[in-house]
């Protein structure tokens, strides 16, 4: 839908790419991984900075969708929208926040298409 899929992860970029590949037969537009240093990961901002250079986007147009308090920390940091994958991790100080904010939390895959407005294949 003209969207751009960017992953911000501890893993190496090489394991992204070929998970990406094997798993949804694309690679990700940007990848910022455990090989660009720690200083460029999340909670950083470096990664949201980068990708509204690179891609030329607006921050108002980028979804974080994590799993993790860091994840977190970078969407607000960045004031960019947030979407906690609670399917895969629980953190109560993270819970506590998305119930007193307007971020979302989905508890799982299918709730975040319903989010996005996707249509299950």
């Amino acid at each position: 839908n003209g969207g751009k899929i960017v992953v911000v992860s501890y893993s190496e970029s090489k394991e992204i790419i070929r998970d990406y590949k094997d798993h949804f037969g694309f690679e990700p537009d940007l990848v910022f991984a455990y090989d660009h240093g720690p200083e460029n990961l999340k909670p950083h901002t470096y990664p949201i900075r980068t990708l509204i250079n690179t891609l030329n986007i607006k921050a108002e147009e980028i979804l974080v969708i994590d799993d993790m308090p860091v994840g977190y920390e970078m969407a607000k940091n960045a004031s960019v929208d947030f979407i906690w994958a609670q399917w895969a991790y629980f953190d109560e100080t993270l819970n506590e926040h998305i119930i007193k904010t307007s971020n979302k939390a989905c508890l799982d895959v299918e709730a975040l298409y319903e989010i996005l407005e996707l249509v299950i294949i």
